[in-house]
């Protein structure tokens, strides 16, 4: 027998409270590490080129085995601690607090141990975090199959990642845009420590519709599936929907990488301290990571009446129409200028924000096709990530690869002569508007394929 509609929704309630916990904490943590880590390498600890590229092959080979390696761990295993998501999360919440100091703490400047260090960097980061992440974002599946729910998931999630987001304005505002490098580290420290206890309350808190299912049957152990992951693999390599999202989502977190990593970079040398305050460029800079988050808040009344697709096209279709206005206009607009990056960035992100709700539908699609009992979540973001990951690393390379190509690295070096700084700092410009436009039209075509268009009007299994 079902349980009260006031019992399920003070249960429901409470869970979402502790899942937007670890949202909170992997925005106060990720803001950071996205928008410094390159800049940190690159002008403080001076890395060289060559090192620069090797760390973001490691990491994107690594980065390719580790998404399906502990999914198909977390979907098959037969121990509690490490298919139950809560635990997950329970127990690996300190690993990832620790990976997330060691990129803020020298080993070196411009040798061959600061190449170590990126790697090591980069490596371990991205080990705890896709272990919690994997288990994070099968919560949001799992938690409650119906869409209204999902959606008031993403809103308490974004409203968290929303506090998250100001870690780069209290950074930029604390240590003067890194100019006091000891205050940055002492920041980081504290983040650290404050995201750890987010996410142990929701490794305490965060029980599914599976958990509390199997506590009512009196059945919480686990059972090992033995499935066959070649089976798994060719019902997904196989079906539409998912490959579509998983390109789509490719060229996404390639736009969105391209943007966290280098917007920074390029704003400082188009726009100099006698353009704009210094206070002013960290209100900017804080902006940007919080803006996507209000504008998810705001807008999931329109996802919920025309649904995620329709959204996530308007974007793609934003990207080229101001991507060829920036084009047209030219850089001689710092405001029209700071206006488009600032809206690009919003909307970007915030699509990329909607990533769990179609990735829910495939996994309640897959479930229904193949009769499982449970969805394979873990595996499907797994796989989804085994495709899409590598643009976390192809971005950096291609972007880092262009601007030396044009004299970055003598621009740092002071031996940039004045006539090709103008010709980078053109190129710099010519990348903001060409990226999106370039994106946009890829994502346009392959988006059209998308079949689950219309689960919004359902109740909750995904089905079109």
């Amino acid at each position: 027998m079902d349980p009260p509609v006031e019992m399920r929704y003070r249960s429901l309630w409470k869970r979402i409270s502790s899942y937007a916990l670890t949202s909170f904490a992997f925005s106060f943590l990720n803001s950071i590490f996205q928008f410094y880590y390159v800049k940190i390498f690159l002008n403080i600890y001076h890395i060289e080129e060559s090192w620069f590229h090797i760390a973001q092959i490691v990491f994107m080979i690594w980065n390719a085995i580790n998404d399906p390696l502990f999914a198909y761990i977390q979907d098959m295993s037969g121990y509690s601690f490490v298919r139950s998501r809560r635990e997950t999360i329970l127990y690996a919440a300190p690993f990832l607090s620790l990976a997330f100091l060691i990129p803020w703490f020298p080993w070196s400047i411009g040798t061959w141990l600061t190449g170590i260090h990126l790697i090591m960097s980069l490596c371990l980061y991205d080990t705890a975090f896709t272990y919690i992440g994997l288990a994070h974002c099968c919560l949001s599946t799992e938690m409650s199959h119906v869409h209204k729910d999902r959606l008031q998931l993403i809103q308490f999630a974004e409203l968290a990642c929303l506090f998250g987001g100001t870690s780069v304005f209290f950074c930029e505002y604390f240590t003067q845009s890194l100019k006091n490098f000891g205050n940055f580290q002492i920041l980081c420290f504290i983040i650290a420590c404050i995201s750890c206890l987010c996410m142990r309350y929701t490794g305490k808190n965060a029980f599914t519709e599976y958990d509390i299912a199997s506590s009512d049957n009196c059945c919480g152990e686990s059972k090992k599936s033995s499935e066959s992951i070649t089976i798994i693999l060719r019902q997904l390599f196989t079906n539409r929907n998912f490959i579509t999202f998983v390109l789509v989502n490719f060229f996404q977190i390639f736009h969105k990488t391209f943007i966290s990593n280098f917007m920074a970079i390029f704003i400082d040398q188009l726009l100099p301290d006698t353009a704009i305050s210094t206070f002013t460029r960290s209100t900017y800079y804080g902006a940007i990571n919080v803006l996507p988050q209000i504008l998810v808040i705001l807008c999931a009344p329109l996802v919920a009446k025309v649904g995620y697709y329709y959204v996530t096209l308007g974007n793609f279709i934003f990207k080229i129409l101001f991507g060829v206005l920036m084009c047209l206009v030219g850089p001689s607009y710092p405001l029209l200028f700071l206006t488009f990056l600032l809206a690009d960035s919003s909307y970007t992100c915030a699509t990329y924000s909607l990533i769990n709700m179609p990735l829910s539908d495939v996994a309640d699609e897959n479930a229904a096709t193949y009769n499982r009992p449970k969805p394979i979540s873990s595996m499907i973001y797994g796989m989804s990530a085994l495709i899409e990951k590598p643009a976390i690393s192809i971005s950096p390379m291609f972007i880092v690869n262009i601007l030396n190509s044009y004299g970055y690295q003598q621009l740092k070096e002071g031996k940039l002569s004045l006539s090709k700084t103008n010709m980078l700092k053109s190129t710099m410009f010519n990348l903001i508007y060409i990226i999106p436009i370039c994106m946009g039209c890829v994502q346009l075509v392959i988006w059209s394929l998308f079949r689950l268009r219309h689960t919004h009007k359902n109740s909750g299994v995904g089905k079109s």
